[in-house]
Parts: C-alpha cells; sequence; structure tokens
C-alpha cells in the first residue's frame, strides 16, 4: 500500500485566469445610418380600408332625454306594515357548573370486571406487563406497577 501524501508530487502552476467582465461604453459619436429595425421593416401593401364603425349621427335624436323610464313609470309603491323594535334580551351567564369533564369521560359506564389479576393484565396490551411476569417481579415493584396501571388507565390492578 503506497501512502498518498509521500506520493503526492506538488506541481508549480500559475494562478488561474479569471475573465474581467467588459464595462459597456456607449460611442460619442452620434448614430447617422438606418437600424436594423428600419430596414427589416415590411410597410404595408394594401390601402387602408374605411372605418366599419356607423355614424353616430344617425342614432341621436331630437327630443330631450327625460328622467322617466318604463320601470320607473310602472312602479307600485306598496304599503309597508309597522314593524315594532326588537328588544334586546340581557345576557345571562349559563347557571350550570362547569365540572371540566369532556363528553367521552361524562358518558363512560366504568365496565363491572373488578378486580384484576396479573393475567388479565395481560390482555391490556400492555408490554411492560408481559414482561414483569416473565421476569416472575416481586411483589414491592408488582404493587408499585400496579399503581401506576390504576392512575393512567381505567383499570384497578392492586392485588
Amino acid at each position: 500500500m503506497i501512502v498518498l501524501s509521500v506520493a503526492y508530487q506538488r506541481w508549480n502552476l500559475p494562478p488561474k485566469f479569471r475573465h474581467q467582465m467588459d464595462v459597456y461604453q456607449p460611442p460619442a459619436d452620434p448614430f447617422d445610418g438606418l437600424s436594423s429595425y428600419r430596414t427589416a421593416y415590411n410597410g404595408r401593401t394594401a390601402p387602408m380600408r374605411p372605418s366599419m364603425k356607423p355614424d353616430d349621427a344617425a342614432h341621436l335624436s331630437a327630443e330631450p332625454l327625460d328622467d322617466v323610464t318604463t320601470v320607473r313609470a310602472a312602479y307600485v309603491r306598496h304599503p309597508l306594515p309597522d314593524v315594532a323594535p326588537k328588544r334586546k334580551q340581557m345576557w345571562l351567564p349559563n347557571p350550570a357548573e362547569l365540572d371540566g369533564l369532556t363528553n367521552y369521560r361524562k358518558e363512560y359506564t366504568r365496565k363491572q370486571q373488578g378486580r384484576c389479576s396479573r393475567p388479565l393484565c395481560i390482555h391490556t396490551g400492555d408490554t411492560f406487563a408481559v414482561l414483569a411476569i416473565q421476569m416472575k417481579m416481586s411483589k414491592q415493584m408488582w404493587g408499585q406497577y400496579a399503581q401506576y396501571l390504576s392512575m393512567y388507565t381505567n383499570l384497578d390492578c392492586t392485588n
């Protein structure tokens, strides 16, 4: 195996040439020739057509314009019945006390299953309970775990 730091030979290279952008300078003399735009322009080959717009004088009327339209002339005003003003109700706070429970917790009915034993706690899907029974957990540790389960679930696992 060859060590690269020993086998590497450094070459003396000139510094990189970085091209500088040219700065535009307009010519000092005014342009007196024809531009390419003017030479490439194709003039109109057809004569201008007369306008097809109708003459405005044909639609003018000698009569003065009155402000009565057919809609205004046919309008019949119907009398409106008198409406009594609405009475505003005063805001009253809700007399029911707020117990802080959600509807889900309030409507929950606790199942009548009694106290659960260690095998019943396995059916809750808690992997720690399964491991605890496999390791033959001591009674003191099982009591602490059962207290934890009863705090965070609706199971009564105290034996």
